[in-house]
């Protein structure tokens, strides 16, 4: 067991070495190539250049303690944006700092959007973040986003269509009934859809004789 573990830590330190860029370089080289901006989040050991010194995230966090960062009580987070550089090209770090459990604790993000988009537009997207995951989870699990079998682009947008669609169903049947469960609005939009669908053919039905 010690001489497997022995060789798997040398396989991940020379994967390390030779391997493939970092998930955030990655990311960082996506965005500049397709002009996609993004905001995720970044490590401490993540090495950058600033004013020309190689340092780790971490290291500049020491230069940039909360005392020297802007405050956005909106948030009750004090934030410094910095410009850095890596191979991938340059794009801005935000050095974060919250208080958990009355202590000051930092995280880093980084962006490649626009000067123009402010500190504060970006923490607003980062906070934002948690309910889009819930909303995506709720999709996949109970609206089947991953469960269409068509490999043509337009079959998939018709599909995503049709399960925001049935997200603005449920969603419109719990502020009809508020409190309700997530759960029994989907069962009530669904009989609610079903019987308008019946009732469109019910209407049609002579129209149909007729022809």
């Amino acid at each position: 067991m010690d001489r497997r573990r022995s060789t798997l830590n040398r396989t991940g330190r020379a994967s390390q070495r030779c391997g493939r860029p970092p998930a955030a370089a990655h990311r960082a080289s996506f965005s500049r190539e397709h002009q996609i901006p993004v905001l995720i989040r970044a490590k401490a050991n993540m090495t950058v250049q600033f004013e020309g010194e190689s340092l780790t995230l971490g290291a500049l966090s020491r230069q940039f303690p909360p005392e020297r960062c802007h405050l956005y009580a909106e948030f009750g987070w004090r934030v410094r944006r910095l410009p850095v550089a890596r191979e991938v090209g340059g794009f801005d770090v935000l050095i974060v700092w919250r208080k958990v459990h009355g202590e000051w604790t930092r995280f880093f993000l980084f962006s490649t959007f626009g000067g123009d988009v402010t500190v504060r537009s970006l923490l607003r997207a980062w906070k934002a973040r948690w309910g889009i995951e819930v909303i995506h989870r709720f999709f996949k699990q109970n609206l089947g986003l991953g469960r269409c079998h068509c490999r043509t682009i337009q079959a998939q947008e018709n599909w995503v269509w049709c399960v925001v669609e049935a997200f603005h169903a449920v969603l419109g049947v719990r502020r009809e009934v508020p409190g309700m469960t997530w759960r029994a609005a989907q069962r009530q939009a669904a009989q609610n859809a079903e019987k308008y669908v019946l009732t469109d053919l019910e209407q049609d039905g002579p129209l149909l004789d007729a022809a």
